[in-house]
Order: C-alpha cells, then sequence, then structure tokens
C-alpha cells in the first residue's frame, strides 16, 4: 500500500491518495509520515483519493484503522472520500461512523468533494494540486 499527499497552504487542505493492497502496517508507516511531515501546516479539511485502494478486509479491521486514526492525528478536520467502489463507500460509512464529533462524507469527483468542503473560491488551486498528486502516481 502506498499512500501519497499534497498539501494545499492556500486553502489548508490535505490530497491524500491510497494506491494498492491495504494494509494495516502501510497505513500506520502512512500515519507516522503524515504526522512528521505535516507537523507544521493547519489542515483544516482533508481530501481522501480511496478509488485505487484495494479494500480486503472485514469491519474489526475499519474499527482498527479508526483506532489508529483517533490515537495518532490531533488534529480535528473535515475529510471527504473520493469512492468508486461498492467497498470504497461503505468504508466511507463505517469509518465515519467511528470517527467521532468530525464532519466526514462521500463522493465520487473532485468536483463534488470541493464542494461539500465549500472550496469552490479555491477550485483551480485544489484542481491543479490534485493534478500534481495524480502525475505522482503514474
Amino acid at each position: 500500500m502506498k499512500e501519497i499527499f499534497e498539501y494545499c497552504s492556500m486553502s489548508k487542505l490535505l490530497l491524500v491518495k491510497w494506491i494498492g493492497k491495504f494494509s494495516m502496517d502501510g497505513y500506520m508507516s502512512g500515519i507516522e509520515r503524515f504526522v512528521v511531515e505535516t507537523e507544521k501546516n493547519e489542515i483544516e479539511n482533508v481530501i481522501h483519493d480511496i478509488r485505487k485502494l484495494d479494500f480486503n478486509f472485514k469491519q474489526n479491521d475499519i474499527k482498527a484503522i479508526a483506532n489508529a486514526r483517533i490515537e495518532h492525528i490531533d488534529n480535528m478536520h473535515n475529510s471527504i472520500y473520493i469512492t468508486s467502489k461498492p467497498q470504497d463507500v461503505v468504508f466511507a460509512i463505517l469509518f465515519a461512523e467511528l470517527i467521532k464529533n468530525q464532519n466526514i462524507n462521500h463522493c465520487s469527483t473532485i468536483e463534488m468533494a470541493i464542494k461539500l468542503l465549500g472550496q469552490e473560491a479555491n477550485y483551480e488551486n485544489i484542481y491543479t494540486v490534485f493534478k500534481k498528486l495524480e502525475t505522482r502516481v503514474s
């Protein structure tokens, strides 16, 4: 599993792309790297693109992911998950139920994610950073 991210300082938005077969070890490595590399950023919103992530887990695994998120990331931010498969949607819904006091939602496009976060004024900047992130994947 690979996790790559880009920060949009203008909109205090972090874009994260998850790729490959999900593993808890990979997730924990990503969290550790995320905490170190984004420590000084004021993150208010996060868009997670999970369309290229292969989920193959049970509901207890989602609980473990949520617990790791709660334990290691103090920042209370809004999260949008970009989904394309039924298992992506199931993950986003169940994960949102486990993370309390945060606005977590899901949709199928970057355009809708930007709209759900109320960041339409920063659309061009966010879309440009998202495309930069896409090129790091290919």
